[in-house]
């Protein structure tokens, strides 16, 4: 499967999670469609823990981008400093 990678990536929210993010750590995204407060947001997992989000402005192109690699692509979000 085809790896879409995110450096020096920025994960909002995490700390209404309770999750304190990780420089070097790498985490998993995934479409969040349902979310009421903006149907393109980027939800971001540390396994099947949800830990933030992606910042709007990327979210809103890789939700659109999601869709098309379902099931051929994962994306990796790599936390830099």
């Amino acid at each position: 499967m085809p790896k879409l990678t995110v450096p020096n990536a920025v994960v909002k929210g995490h700390h209404a999670y309770g999750y304190l993010v990780a420089v070097g750590d790498t985490y998993v995204c995934s479409r969040e469609s349902e979310n009421i407060h903006d149907p393109t947001a980027v939800a971001v997992y540390s396994g099947s823990q949800l830990v933030g989000h992606a910042p709007s402005g990327f979210s809103s192109a890789l939700s659109r981008l999601l869709p098309h690699f379902m099931d051929n692509i994962q994306v990796f979000w790599y936390v830099a400093l």
